[in-house]
């Protein structure tokens, strides 16, 4: 599993991770669920693909890996998924999950 960094956003990152010869768009997101947020998050050309778009909200209180595992089996390739993290604990474990390595200076809580 690799996962890059596409762009930072103002309270979280956008990451392109490839698992298993798929390419998956993943957002994390430092804040409570906003589902009006996703549209201003997402481009609007990745909606018009027809790819599907999965909401997840992760935290301390369940075990993130296997939350996120349930999510990403899931998925076809080029879908998109974006985990609201309510604290930054949990922003970190899910990126640790998927093997980001890049910076995270630029995460500031929502």
């Amino acid at each position: 599993m690799q996962s890059t960094l596409i762009r930072p956003l103002e309270h979280g990152i956008e990451i392109q991770c490839d698992v298993e010869n798929q390419s998956l768009n993943i957002y994390f997101i430092l804040g409570e669920t906003d589902f009006e947020e996703i549209t201003t998050l997402v481009p609007k050309e990745r909606f018009e693909q027809g790819n599907d778009i999965h909401v997840a909200s992760i935290n301390e209180s369940q075990d993130i890996e296997d939350e996120m595992e349930s999510v990403l089996v899931n998925m076809q390739p080029e879908d998109t998924v974006i985990f609201f993290c309510s604290d930054e604990n949990s922003f970190h474990i899910g990126l640790d999950f998927l093997n980001y390595q890049d910076s995270r200076a630029f995460i500031t809580p929502n």
